[in-house]
């Protein structure tokens, strides 16, 4: 009882307090640019075809969530995928990837609804066929009306679980969703190594890390860290995602989790509001996504008949402009001052203005150690080419490409020393290309030594899939080779 009366003040935060994002707009009384609109969710059955690489079709039966003709939402494995921020931004057809499906073609933000429910995979089919009594519930509330609620429930011997999606219109943010989950345990879980399980969840948005220029939409992802009340973040690079968890990210509660959109205004914010204890966050440098485990041991009150009770809010919506641009002019930027080098995609890229702010938005392939300098001593155009002195690999991020399109890679090289040659390559894989497992091996034409200024291109024809291409900067012997002018374009 001793335990309970002293978590029970943060049990009431969850249930009447206001998170960080209220308060600000209640500051800032932004627009209500959407109190006129009147919506009508109904829920649907799609389904989607996805080329795969052996070359089978994959079909999957997703639903999906309209707002009259609008779409909405996507319900795709555990996740529940924000497809439109506003009503004036939706959609009324809906197209997806004829390729795989994956975080790379992935529609929108994604706000997890797996929490505590019993066997479900995140990134495969949500159920495992482990029988009835098993399977998690689901029902909708609302159909027709300007709330529709996804209502997943099971009821296990060690737990209890009911989860509530509820899809609003609301007249400042647009379309929101807010996740309200609810569980009772006769005893805490446990992780892998048996210790107190915490609240699991993600925050991942598109858009911000992708190597092509044409796919970004979010220059800076923010967050608000434990004991301050600062926001921090950084610009949306992937040398500054892979040095910005170091230390550990935190996250306060009732702070939240927001990627800027500067040019739209429009953003993206996850909130949290539910009185646990403070996460040790890691962010994934190649997606960008926060990995979160909200510790629960200590902070949950106990019920009259003995059980732990978790109740947690969290949401999923949009910024406004004003609200958008009070935090980019507010926030603390990390990695202020420092540069790195990234070989630009989609476009010529000659190395003038390397190496890049961090602090700058930048899509790209790049090194998160020991890449390659910017040298002056020789260039074919400018003053900047790129020096190698071995094989060199940029590590981030995986490159994906547009299915049954061709592409040409190709680069200038001048190549110093003896017996020496340098070429691309750029192998296919289906995954990550940790595993070495290469679906197609390819590489450009050679340079040598003594051959002067030379340019090394291939070009190919990608499959109806949609592969990753493993680039690397081959060389062969011991000496120098500076590379100027590369490109990975689509060729028209």
């Amino acid at each position: 009882m001793k335990h309970a009366l002293r978590c029970l003040p943060l049990l009431l935060v969850v249930t009447v307090g206001a998170d960080e994002i209220d308060d600000l707009a209640a500051k800032l009384q932004p627009a209500r640019r959407f109190a006129e609109h009147k919506a009508t969710f109904r829920v649907e059955t799609n389904r989607f075809r996805f080329q795969q690489a052996n070359g089978s079709v994959e079909e999957k039966d997703w639903r999906v969530v309209r707002d009259g003709e609008r779409y909405v939402a996507l319900l795709r494995s555990g996740d529940i995928i924000l497809l439109a921020l506003t009503p004036d931004a939706a959609n009324t057809n809906l197209t997806m990837p004829t390729g795989r499906y994956h975080l790379d073609t992935m529609q929108g933000p994604s706000l997890p609804t797996w929490q505590f429910l019993q066997k479900v995979e995140t990134h495969g089919s949500i159920y495992k066929t482990l029988g009835d009594a098993v399977l998690p519930r689901d029902s909708w509330e609302g159909v027709d009306s300007d709330k529709l609620t996804l209502v997943r429930r099971q009821k296990l011997p060690d737990r209890e679980v009911e989860h509530r999606f509820t899809f609003s219109a609301d007249p400042i943010h647009g379309y929101r969703v807010d996740a309200n989950y609810h569980a009772l345990f006769r005893e805490l879980p446990k992780d892998s190594k048996g210790k107190p399980a915490g609240f699991g969840s993600g925050a991942f948005c598109p858009g911000c890390y992708t190597p092509w220029e044409e796919t970004a939409i979010y220059d800076r992802t923010v967050y608000c860290p434990a004991n301050t009340t600062n926001w921090v973040g950084y610009a949306n690079n992937l040398v500054a995602m892979d040095r910005c968890d170091s230390p550990k990210c935190t996250w306060r509660d009732k702070g939240f989790i927001a990627y800027l959109n500067p040019r739209s205004g429009w953003s993206v914010v996850r909130t949290r509001n539910d009185g646990l204890g403070v996460p040790s966050m890691s962010v994934c440098n190649a997606h960008n996504d926060f990995h979160i485990t909200i510790p629960m041991d200590g902070f949950l009150p106990t019920t009259a008949d003995g059980r732990w009770e978790l109740r947690a809010h969290h949401r999923l919506m949009a910024l406004p402009p004003e609200l958008t641009r009070h935090i980019w002019d507010n926030m603390k930027m990390q990695n202020v001052g420092k540069e790195a080098v990234f070989v630009r995609l989609g476009r010529l890229e000659d190395f003038e203005d390397q190496p890049i702010d961090l602090n700058r938005p930048t899509r790209g392939l790049t090194w998160t150690s020991d890449g390659p300098k910017v040298n002056t001593e020789r260039a074919r155009s400018g003053t900047n080419s790129l020096l190698l002195t071995g094989s060199s690999w940029p590590n981030l991020p995986q490159v994906s490409l547009k299915p049954e399109t061709k592409y040409r890679l190709a680069a200038w090289f001048y190549v110093e020393g003896e017996e020496v040659e340098v070429f691309i390559s750029g192998d296919y894989c289906e995954w990550t290309p940790y595993s070495n497992v290469w679906l197609l091996k390819q590489q450009t034409s050679s340079v040598k030594a003594g051959e002067g200024w030379k340019k090394a291109e291939l070009e190919f024809t990608t499959p109806k899939w949609d592969p990753f291409i493993n680039i690397k900067f081959e060389m062969k012997g011991k000496g120098r080779a500076f590379m100027d002018d590369f490109q990975l374009v689509p060729i028209p």
